[in-house]
């Protein structure tokens, strides 16, 4: 089976369309960073809790914040966030979930395997079980 990180923009976007909820039927497949949850991830009003309900939460260690660190000196305009998600990829060996063309071209500098949001859409939300269960 093939584990999900995603980052704060594919969160913001699922929670948009309303299909972040849906992947809460996905439990423990699709990961968002403690830190994230805590001091990214607060806007827009309701996005924390859906994100809470729908994601598993991991906890990052001091060692993922040294490593993304190291990261963003490399690849200057990625964010401490974008940074900390690659990280949460490279260690723990989840697929990244971004429409984020800087993050894209740093996932192929680690070789980490990264998805757009149109692709979770398309294989967990219209072309998955959640979205059979929709229309009926």
């Amino acid at each position: 089976m093939e584990y999900f990180y995603c980052d704060a923009s594919a969160i913001i976007d699922l929670f948009k369309r309303n299909e972040l909820i849906v992947l809460s039927q996905f439990k423990g497949v699709f990961h968002i960073s403690d830190l994230q949850i805590r001091y990214e991830i607060l806007y827009p009003e309701g996005i924390k809790t859906a994100t809470e309900r729908s994601l598993t939460v991991d906890v990052t260690t001091i060692e993922m914040l040294e490593l993304s660190v190291q990261i963003r000196q490399k690849h200057r305009p990625l964010s401490k966030w974008d940074a900390l998600a690659l990280v949460f990829c490279i260690e723990k060996g989840y697929c990244l979930v971004t429409n984020d063309i800087k993050l894209q071209k740093a996932c192929a500098d680690y070789n980490v395997l990264f998805v757009s949001v149109e692709h979770i859409e398309k294989v967990f939300i219209k072309g998955g079980t959640s979205y059979e269960n929709m229309k009926k």
